[in-house]
């Protein structure tokens, strides 16, 4: 160590990170998870400091705790998650954008989701991560990503009668039982590809 850190309180480096983007954030080694946010919010573009999340070892950090509290030391990372704001409509756009880098639809989501449906292992790892499961542990969460999803809009577009699927309750929990297991996951594309091979 330094004379620098003996004299004073270091300052440490941490890795927050959303499903697409990782900031790195700068702060003093006895900094409260309320100071964190404060350097989110200066790098997130209209995003309260309320509806910051951090998540560390599955557990959701208080804005009082101090990273030390949790054994949160320099090079470590956080999960962030934007919770929805009152305003619904701007809400869960600013959630989509922050969660997937501004343009849900960006990366080509067949050739990920064909990826996924050949390797298990990177589904359930996704599953597995804090993000997701908030996501997928809040079906108004869930709802307004797929509402936002230009695809999502462009499929209902075309076929009307799938317009329903993003309003009931009841299908909204089916759909999110069935991603949470791989298995049924597959097991339901598997049969989807038949239907429409039998289709042809």
């Amino acid at each position: 160590m330094s004379d620098v850190e003996d004299e004073g309180v270091s300052t440490i480096s941490l890795k927050v990170k959303t499903t697409t983007t990782a900031y790195d954030v700068q702060v003093k080694a006895d900094a409260t998870i309320s100071d964190v946010k404060d350097v989110l919010v200066t790098k997130l573009n209209n995003v309260e400091k309320s509806l910051l999340c951090l998540i560390f070892s599955g557990k959701i950090l208080k804005d009082h705790e101090k990273l030390e509290t949790h054994n949160i030391g320099d090079g470590m990372a956080l999960h962030l998650v934007v919770r929805q704001g009152q305003n619904r409509a701007s809400g869960g756009s600013t959630m989509a954008s922050s969660l997937f880098g501004g343009d849900v639809s960006a990366g080509g989501p067949q050739a990920m989701a064909q990826q996924m449906m050949n390797n298990p292992e990177m589904m359930r790892q996704m599953m597995d991560n804090p993000i997701m499961q908030n996501i997928m542990g809040n079906p108004e969460i869930f709802r307004s990503l797929l509402a936002n999803n230009p695809q999502i809009q462009q499929l209902i577009e075309r076929n009307p009668e799938l317009g329903h699927v993003l309003n009931d309750p009841d299908m909204m929990r089916q759909t999110m039982e069935m991603i949470r297991n791989p298995n049924m996951f597959q097991e339901m594309m598997r049969n989807h590809d038949l239907a429409i091979r039998n289709l042809q």
